[in-house]
């Protein structure tokens, strides 16, 4: 079982207290009544107060019924944490362990089953994936795992663990599983440390930005691994503010003329550190930081 199907279990053992216990009140305080008039004589102020305990009992429990079918915590498709949970359960564990990870990981070739072997067996894909990628984390120590469906194939985790450690589990992980259900499965993923995990909204959208970034296996050089949101942002917003532009230009031969027709003028940003960073590299946060 997951764990975020533990904590939804947890949450509808403490919905059914909270809809059997008033009732058990009410009903015993109505029964409590009855017994002190020490009279089996039923009055029209009986039948009224009865009335209005069922009433209310009815009433509430089927508001708490809606109220548990609309609130839960997990992803009705695969069984993850949904998004609107996935927050608390990631900044839960942040404060509770010392050592934590958070990584995005993209079934990337989702939209390629979904239109070819159709939506059903894309569904039945990552609900595979989930479910035996939890089980491949118990069986290398990991139970609490913050496993949270953030939009179509796309999966935020949360691991109790130190990046390096969490790489090599996916790494092995995806050289393990090449397909599930005989279709082939195919994983990008990208992380971040505990430490640069202030604001979470933020972290996701670096993370989708490094994933853009890495090629195609998720294999990145070890000095992209190591992700600095702040250091970064700041580094391209002071190239910006510096004017500090590079223009690459390259010329584009016209054959019948044989001649130059006309150049093609790439872009770049020098950083005060000396780094030379193309488009894909400052445009996401350029549009991030509006």
């Amino acid at each position: 079982m997951l764990y975020s199907e533990h904590r939804e279990r947890a949450r509808r053992f403490r919905l059914a207290l909270r809809m059997g216990l008033p009732i058990l009140l009410l009903v015993g305080a109505a029964l409590f009544g009855l017994i002190q008039k020490r009279s089996y004589h039923i009055t029209t102020a009986d039948i009224v107060v009865t009335s209005i305990i069922l009433f209310i009992s009815v009433y509430f429990l089927f508001f708490l019924i809606n109220t548990g079918q609309s609130e839960t915590y997990i992803d009705r498709l695969t069984g993850s944490f949904n998004r609107k949970s996935l927050f608390p359960a990631l900044q839960k564990g942040l404060q509770t362990y010392r050592d934590y990870t958070i990584l995005l990981i993209k079934v990337e070739n989702l939209p390629f089953v979904n239109d070819h072997f159709g939506i059903e067996r894309g569904d039945r894909l990552i609900r595979a994936f989930v479910h035996i990628f939890d089980d491949f984390l118990r069986m290398n120590g990991i139970k609490e795992a913050v496993i949270g469906r953030y939009h179509g194939g796309d999966f935020i985790i949360g691991l109790p663990v130190e990046p390096s450690v969490a790489r090599k589990l996916m790494e092995n992980f995806i050289s393990t599983y090449k397909q599930i259900n005989e279709i082939p499965l195919e994983l990008r993923f990208a992380e971040v440390d505990k430490s640069q995990a202030e604001d979470l909204k933020a972290v996701v959208t670096y993370l989708y930005d490094t994933l853009s970034q890495s090629v195609k296996n998720g294999v990145r050089r070890d000095e992209e691994r190591r992700i600095d949101i702040s250091r970064r942002d700041a580094q391209i917003v002071e190239a910006i503010d510096r004017g500090s532009v590079l223009l690459h230009f390259v010329p584009i031969w016209h054959r019948q003329r044989e001649g130059i027709d006309l150049f093609e003028v790439g872009v770049r940003l020098e950083t005060a550190q000396g780094d030379i960073l193309p488009p894909k590299k400052f445009i996401p946060v350029v549009n991030r930081l509006g």
